[in-house]
């Protein structure tokens, strides 16, 4: 069970590696997962704990996924029902399992999407956004350009559309199929994600920044492959890890740095999908601080229209 999965996962971030981090950590041993359970008196589901035995965590092309380490898991706090075991995208998605059915769940921002198994939630996100798979076939004449390309092309040909150009686009994949609608706009976030961290390094470069970025968040936005010295095409999000897989707080001087930014969209995904593939849309806001969680005004269900001042605590509404 996985060894297609794994050995495909494995091949393609080996193959973008010059553009993207991903890292594969040590694995666990059934023993320890069994530790868990009994501690804990929640069972991991299977097809999870087969990815555990092959690497307890990962890091899959820069921003796509980051799966917990066993230890990481949260079992409390974020959801009584679900034990959290890794983020999705980098704009606050969550995943999970079920405590009670077992079932893999994506959380995001109060959206729930189910998957039976973990592989089957593999094969459906994250072996097709590696491939660069496309999530639908035919569409309009009009639109044959955009959809001829690769998952970055079409969405940069999306974000050249007018607005209104975009909502009906939009619309005919909703009606086409929900699944085709949800597919494109993970990939609009994606792109979105992995832009706005490339040019923040290219902000960096020039003597500016959107934050004030510390010496070693910039050593991990610069996104260099320890092989070559060089930094890989693309950004990486300010994230420390440790050997495990974990997130964890990095000290500076007398202070720490919270240890995971994410993208935060200031014009909701769920009411202006319109402006979801454009990078220009995100802010970097700290989660275990909770500046993600406050320019929601406290609830992730909350849409936003504005640019949180994580500074002064004041929204700037963006339009009118």
């Amino acid at each position: 069970m996985l060894e297609k999965e794994i050995a495909t996962i494995v091949e393609l971030c080996d193959k973008f590696n010059n553009e993207y981090k991903s890292i594969f950590f040590e694995a666990v041993g059934v023993n320890v997962l069994q530790e868990w359970e009994k501690k804990h008196g929640i069972t991991i589901p299977e097809s999870y704990k087969t990815w555990l035995c092959f690497s307890n965590g990962a890091v899959l092309r820069g921003t796509l996924a980051h799966f917990y380490g066993v230890e990481g898991f949260e079992i409390a706090g974020y959801s009584e029902e679900y034990v959290i075991i890794g983020d999705l995208i980098g704009d606050g998605e969550r995943l999970g399992f079920s405590k009670n059915t077992g079932k893999i769940v994506r959380i995001n921002h109060g959206n729930i999407r189910e998957y039976e198994d973990f592989s089957l939630f593999l094969n459906q996100v994250i072996i097709r956004m590696l491939k660069d798979g496309m999530p639908f076939g035919k569409s309009e004449k009009r639109y044959e350009r955009m959809i001829q390309t690769t998952r970055r092309g079409m969405v940069y040909e999306f974000n050249k559309l007018p607005v209104s150009e975009r909502k009906e686009f939009l619309k005919l994949l909703y009606d086409t199929s929900i699944n085709t609608y949800n597919d494109f706009i993970d990939d609009l976030r994606d792109i979105a994600v992995q832009d706005f961290w490339t040019n923040e390094r290219e902000l960096i470069m020039q003597g500016e920044c959107t934050r004030d970025w510390c010496p070693e968040q910039i050593e991990v936005i610069y996104n260099i492959d320890e092989k070559t010295g060089n930094s890989r095409i693309y950004g990486g999000s300010a994230m420390f890890l440790d050997m495990n897989g974990e997130t964890r707080k990095k000290k500076h001087g007398s202070n720490y740095i919270n240890e995971v930014f994410e993208g935060h969209q200031m014009l909701s995904v769920d009411e202006y999908p319109e402006h979801a593939g454009d990078w220009r849309n995100m802010q970097a806001l700290g989660r275990s601080n909770q500046e993600h969680l406050r320019a929601h005004r406290g609830n992730y269900r909350n849409s936003t229209c504005w640019y949180y001042g994580y500074e002064d605590g004041k929204y700037y509404r963006i339009g009118k």
